[in-house]
């Protein structure tokens, strides 16, 4: 590899996101490389009103940083792939971090790359990091995504449409995890650009079927952006076909049971079908997180009490999640607050309150749990535990606030499982702001 490279660090997209990233660590001495085929600074900037206001003085203010900047245009060839290749071609570092149009890497983000990159000298590795979306009724989704790698002549980024690395004939690359996150912008979000993205993912994904055939993985891309853009039915169609031809076992199979889930919640509650498909998904998939929970929301809200108690806390105690996938990344607590919210309603508080007390010791750091504590604190006349969680929930308001003045990063989410006094989250992430996105975690509880 080389001893010294012109770019520290490649960031592929020119959007708000890409720009302020490209900022930061243009103004931590880091030289970058920042690549858009189109416009700089995205649509909100770009127009003449409507863009975030704080970024405008703040770009004019570094202009130093920014010189580090190298913007490459691309042609646009329907082919995501081919648009990496080509940023691949520019880049002279040694490493490569890659980041989707609108994304944020928070500043322990940048430090933990920047150590990895500095200290491991190890060509064999690529690292895989947490993606986040939004906060639904306190609760986050994410899914881990390949995107730290070396810079080998051997590696070349495959296809249309849900484009992946592939290695040559050469040595491979073992897979490690960072548990830092890369955040999502509450713009990804917006209805707007959610359609604008399915209705090229839906264009992107034919054109990939009709060069080289039929894959599960191209047909749960067509029902997601299907699913997005409102067509249900349609999409349903391309999930089932997703099931036929995907893997037993496979993160595809689960990832089309989690769109056939969020298509039967888009077209109205119909509990018992919804059951059939949930348990049908569970017995290949016997101890996926949200799975089982939304298996307790459909028993609650059919009033099998008893038997939702005893999903939601297999769910807590057992459940796994596919992290290639979208999933809600306090999926136990989820279940954990479900399934105290049941022993309620079954008039069992101190099963309830025993419950959400285990929980809370295993995760301490939850946003999710002191909530429900405080709740059921009050409910036994426990008055000064209850201000104690309630004092902890007005801290960590105001920090959140202070961290994320925009509201808080984006999102994404589906299947339904709704979380304890809140309105519906969904059990898939990717889809639907619309629908909501898909990651099967909102149980009726």
């Amino acid at each position: 590899m080389a001893s010294a490279f012109d770019y520290d660090i490649v960031v592929v997209g020119g959007g708000s996101g890409g720009i302020v990233s490209a900022v930061m660590a243009g103004g931590l001495g880091r030289r970058m490389a920042l690549i858009e085929k189109h416009r700089l600074g995205g649509e909100c900037l770009v127009a003449a009103a409507g863009g975030p206001p704080q970024l405008g003085p703040y770009l004019m203010a570094s202009e130093e940083p920014l010189r580090a900047i190298q913007c490459v245009q691309h042609p646009w060839i329907d082919d995501f792939a081919a648009c990496r290749n080509a940023a691949m071609e520019q880049a002279q570092g040694d490493w490569l971090l890659w980041l989707e149009a609108g994304e944020v890497v928070p500043p322990a983000t940048a430090e933990a790359v920047w150590q990895v990159v500095a200290s491991r000298r190890d060509w064999q590795r690529a690292y895989q990091l947490p993606v986040r979306g939004s906060v639904h009724a306190g609760v986050r989704e994410q899914v881990y995504q390949l995107r730290l790698h070396p810079r080998r002549a051997d590696v070349r980024f495959v296809g249309r449409v849900r484009e992946r690395l592939e290695v040559g004939g050469g040595v491979g690359l073992g897979i490690e995890t960072l548990g830092y996150p890369i955040v999502r912008s509450p713009a990804m979000g917006q209805r707007d650009a959610l359609q604008a993205r399915a209705e090229r993912s839906l264009r992107l994904a034919e054109l990939a079927m009709a060069e080289q055939g039929e894959s599960a993985d191209l047909y749960n891309e067509l029902g997601d952006a299907c699913l997005t853009m409102g067509r249900i039915g349609m999409a349903a169609r391309h999930f089932h076909q997703a099931l036929q031809q995907a893997a037993t076992a496979s993160p595809e199979q689960l990832e089309a049971y989690y769109g056939l889930l969020t298509c039967l919640d888009a077209v109205g509650p119909d509990r018992h079908a919804q059951l059939s498909l949930v348990l049908s998904a569970l017995e290949t998939f016997p101890l996926d997180a949200q799975l089982l929970v939304a298996l307790g929301g459909y028993l609650r809200s059919l009033d099998y009490l008893p038997t939702a108690v005893r999903a939601f806390d297999v769910a807590f105690r057992e459940g796994q999640v596919e992290p290639r996938l979208w999933h809600l990344v306090e999926i136990r607590e989820l279940a954990a607050a479900c399934g105290a919210s049941t022993y309620l309603a079954m008039n069992r508080p101190d099963s309830a309150l025993h419950l959400l007390e285990a929980a809370w010791r295993l995760s301490p750091s939850s946003g999710l749990l002191p909530r429900e504590l405080a709740a059921t604190y009050r409910r036994l006349g426990r008055l000064g535990e209850a201000e104690r969680m309630e004092s902890m929930l007005r801290e960590e308001l105001v920090d959140a606030v202070l961290d994320h003045p925009d509201g808080g990063a984006p999102g994404a989410a589906r299947v339904r499982v709704d979380p304890p006094g809140e309105v519906p989250i969904s059990v898939r992430p990717a889809a639907a702001e619309v629908v909501e996105r898909r990651s099967l975690a909102r149980p009726d509880c």
